[in-house]
């Protein structure tokens, strides 16, 4: 019995010590979101989240048990979604609504906390933006005696907007496995989106939810 319980707790050890050895070590993933952003700023009124993507590839660097650095290279669609009523002095109501995308590399840098060493993370870090595309299509939906006219226009609006976007990232996670994590985030730009002479004042900000796997 005694050589029984022996036996048994060196084989307790050892898993722990295996689980501890591939905790410690440096792990290459890829990752996806669903990205939910809008605008904040001082011209910014009544817009609506638009929905996005995003997905990279991240390397995670354990400190130890409870700290971990990870840096990524993400590929985001954010932007942003606005609509409104117009009426003319004909009383005909068009419904005009306008869809901003933004195409961004981003690299994140995240300082990882695993409270008493679980699966449940915190992170912040900061976040630098390069913008690759941008776009804006305007859409207007006229009804007139019950008759509804549309039309629809679409403008590469690269040249209005910073080439480089800066901000902060907060976020939670869990990892379910050893190779697998899911976690939220929250993005705050500190930088205006958009170009001086664009009169435009807004910067970036919004959430997403993703999935991990690491290698």
């Amino acid at each position: 019995m005694k050589k029984l319980f022996f036996v048994a707790m060196g084989l307790v050890g050892l898993v722990g010590v295996n689980a501890q050895e591939k905790t410690n070590t440096p792990q290459l993933g890829i990752k996806t979101n669903l990205n939910v952003t809008s605008f904040l700023g001082d011209d910014v009124k009544d817009d609506n989240y638009k929905l996005g993507w995003s997905a990279g590839v991240y390397y995670h660097i354990p400190l130890n048990q409870t700290v971990a650095i990870q840096p990524e290279v993400n590929f985001a669609r954010v932007g942003a979604k606005y609509k409104n009523d117009l009426v003319n002095s004909n009383n005909i109501t068009t419904t005009y609504s306008n869809t901003t995308t933004l195409d961004y590399i981003q690299v994140p840098v995240l300082l990882k906390i695993y409270p008493g060493g679980t699966r449940f993370n915190f992170e912040i870090g900061p976040q630098v933006g390069f913008n690759v595309y941008a776009s804006n299509k305007a859409k207007f939906d006229t009804n007139i005696n019950g008759q509804s006219i549309t039309s629809e226009t679409k403008t590469d609006i690269s040249d209005s907007v910073e080439k480089v976007d800066f901000g902060a990232v907060a976020g939670v996670g869990y990892n379910i496995t050893d190779n697998i994590n899911v976690g939220v985030r929250y993005y705050l730009g500190l930088k205006d989106t958009f170009k001086g002479d664009s009169n435009f004042d807004a910067k970036n900000h919004g959430f997403n939810l993703g999935v991990g796997y690491s290698f």
